[in-house]
């Protein structure tokens, strides 16, 4: 579970309430079609968010089985290596990104309100990027990406 070190300010205007989307085969049908060759990657992955609120991404689970990723916002900013922008070189290795070897969720920074999060406006789409460096093909359905953060309802929404 995520927990900030210092308290994040409660916007005034806004409820919030913790949530993660949870991306695997039986919910993203492109993770279904098998194996990822050896030295392969995949085209873009859409990551679909809610129509009912922005949300704020805090922290990434995974379980790639020795894929590289590459994760871009709803507004086609990488969170990996922003200096190098072509999507077919631009991955990199989970555990050297998150410094958990997968083991847990992250924090990630970002938002320059103070408020924490990376945002995600409603219905917005995160873009996701695979590529097996491995000397085996890797079994796609075992993929498995978490993201925890919290979604932000305006308070007349939930009246």
């Amino acid at each position: 579970m995520y927990r900030p070190q210092y308290a994040l300010p409660r916007p005034r205007d806004c409820w919030e309430q913790r949530f993660h989307y949870s991306y695997d085969y039986t919910n993203t049908p492109v993770l279904d079609f098998g194996f990822l060759g050896v030295g392969a990657h995949t085209g873009r992955i859409p990551l679909y968010m809610d129509q009912d609120a922005d949300f704020y991404l805090l922290a990434i689970q995974h379980q790639l089985n020795g894929l590289q990723l590459r994760l871009e916002t709803p507004f086609g900013d990488p969170l990996c290596d922003s200096g190098n922008t072509v999507e077919t070189t631009n991955y990199v290795l989970p555990a050297l990104w998150d410094e958990t070897d997968g083991a847990g969720p992250v924090a990630l920074e970002g938002d320059t309100s103070g408020w924490g999060g990376i945002f995600c406006p409603r219905g917005g789409v995160l873009n996701l990027y695979l590529n097996n460096p491995t000397a085996a093909p890797v079994v796609m359905t075992l993929v498995i990406l978490t993201l925890h953060g919290k979604k932000r309802y305006p308070k007349e929404f939930c009246l």
